[in-house]
């Protein structure tokens, strides 16, 4: 097969090579697998892109299960990311623990007030 030189190929296959890179060297320094995810998905991208300037057609069964691949594991990165992000249990605020502050009181900020009563009903159920 002969490479085809498409230019919008060629540096999306690059960017994405680096890309790869990246994701990888900031997951050995950060430890965060969130990196290595994106960089992982990003290199199957680069293996799309390769395929392609390879003479594959972009609508080609292989082509497009890598890059459902490749989406679903950015999905699943940032997913498993985000479930870091909420507290455990146990660091919640109880109701003892939480002060209102005075100006929460006034008038003017009932309706948030509210608003923020149901928002952080969970926290304080025990």
């Amino acid at each position: 097969m002969a490479f085809i030189m498409e230019p919008v190929l060629t540096i999306n296959f690059i960017f994405c090579m680096i890309i790869l890179v990246m994701g990888y060297l900031g997951f050995r320094k950060l430890e965060s697998p969130l990196l290595l995810y994106i960089g992982i998905a990003f290199g199957l991208f680069g293996v799309s892109h390769l395929a392609q300037l390879a003479g594959y057609p972009s609508g080609a069964v292989a082509l497009i299960i890598i890059r459902i691949i490749a989406y679903l594991l950015v999905i699943f990165g940032i997913f498993s990311d985000n479930k870091k992000v909420i507290e455990p249990e146990s660091q919640r605020f109880n109701k003892s623990d939480f002060r209102v502050a005075g100006f929460l009181q006034t008038p003017a900020c009932k309706f948030c007030w509210g608003i923020l009563k149901e928002i952080f009903r969970a926290h304080f159920t025990e």
